[in-house]
């Protein structure tokens, strides 16, 4: 009786290990084929990075979100980066652009276009001892865009400054058409006498006539009004200061701009010639009626008429 418990234990055992044996492989397949037990595969990323005008962007940051997995753009705006898997995101980011998440494609092939950054309080303004954000200037400082001086058909940019900037004051003192250029101040006039009350005038760093450069040449355009501003030039920023920057070369394809400009002008009215005759019986005329003696005789008239002589008695239509 007992050989024979014995003998079923053992066949209840040896059939719960047949079965252990059979499932277990299925229970295997089955956390292999789970999506937290699948090793993630690396794959290797390429695209090109370039901002929404086409302008192919370098140094611009590319990261594996979640890691310290990071790399460049180079001066092609091209990058390469190996992420974890294809369920990694890649986010692009540089200053004065908008940084932007994007998830990695299949292909391995992902191109970006960053879209610009335009804020009041990110404006970069020109100060004396290099370049500022608007933001943290404390000092009243205007700029101008190249394109605002541009607008106006004038040559001289002293009358182009009229009305466009705050607290800048120009006076066209002729109205000789060679004489275009205005005598302008910065909030008012602050010294008087023989001194010289105009702004400074720095471009590229050296002092220089302001209306003896093309508004074309020009890259940035401020205006330092106040002392706070302009206390680094000492007495020579009393009348505050005007700085430019000249345009530099840059990487990429050549562009021509060309611009053509016409003008034309006629009289509103012609006189009629008098002549040298006409005119001196006029003046007898005036004479008679004033008392006084005739102008010319009338045998001097008749020489006019007769044109004896034409460089004793011109007449010529100048």
């Amino acid at each position: 009786m007992v050989n024979q418990t014995l003998y079923c234990l053992r066949k209840r055992w040896l059939l719960v290990l047949i079965l252990a044996i059979i499932w277990l492989p299925a229970s295997l397949r089955a956390q292999v084929t789970d999506s937290s037990f699948v090793q993630k595969q690396p794959q290797k990323i390429t695209g090109r990075i370039s901002s929404q005008k086409g302008e192919l962007l370098a140094r611009v940051t590319v990261q594996e979100m979640g890691t310290d997995n990071a790399t460049f753009s180079d001066e092609q705006g091209t990058y390469t980066i190996t992420v974890s898997g294809e369920n990694s995101q890649l986010q692009f980011s540089s200053v004065g652009y908008l940084p932007k998440t994007l998830p990695v494609p299949k292909t391995g092939v992902l191109d970006v276009a960053l879209e610009e950054v335009i804020a009041a309080g990110d404006e970069v303004v020109v100060v004396g001892f290099g370049t500022q954000k608007k933001a943290s200037v404390v000092g009243a400082i205007s700029t101008v865009t190249p394109r605002q001086l541009q607008l106006t058909p004038s040559r001289s940019i002293s009358n182009n400054l009229a009305g466009m900037v705050s607290g800048v004051l120009a006076v066209q003192r002729s109205g000789d058409p060679w004489a275009n250029n205005s005598d302008f101040w910065i909030r008012g006039i602050s010294t008087f006498g023989n001194a010289s009350n105009r702004p400074l005038v720095l471009i590229d760093g050296v002092e220089r006539n302001l209306n003896n450069i093309d508004p074309e040449e020009i890259e940035s355009f401020s205006v330092l009004k106040d002392a706070a501003a302009s206390a680094v030039y000492g007495v020579r920023g009393a009348n505050g200061v005007i700085i430019i920057n000249t345009k530099r070369g840059k990487i990429g394809a050549p562009k021509v701009t060309a611009r053509f400009e016409r003008a034309q002008t006629s009289p509103t009215k012609l006189p009629e010639y008098v002549g040298s005759v006409k005119y001196l019986e006029i003046m007898n005329e005036y004479k008679k009626n004033s008392g006084d003696p005739v102008f010319r005789s009338e045998e001097i008239i008749n020489n006019y008429r007769n044109k004896i002589d034409p460089e004793l008695y011109p007449d010529i239509n100048w």
